[in-house]
């Protein structure tokens, strides 16, 4: 699953409290406007219980900044 849809599914609010950040910062994730760091992504992958993993965190940004090289 990807951290977007999973952030969808149980909320802001419950995945800040979840991963120990800001709920803003939740969001940011949700929006695909932010990514977490690496340290970060492995607390996230082990707050998920592996729901979430590496390639659900970083595997959609890199399908998007693929397709804008494609289209530049």
């Amino acid at each position: 699953m990807n951290l977007s849809d999973y952030i969808a599914q149980i909320g802001d609010s419950a995945a800040a409290r979840l991963f120990g950040i800001p709920e803003r910062t939740a969001k940011s994730y949700r929006n695909g406007e932010r990514l977490p760091r690496p340290g970060k992504a492995l607390q996230i992958i082990d707050a998920t219980g592996g729901k979430v993993d590496w390639a659900g965190i970083y595997a959609p940004r890199a399908a998007v900044n693929s397709e804008l090289k494609r289209s530049a």
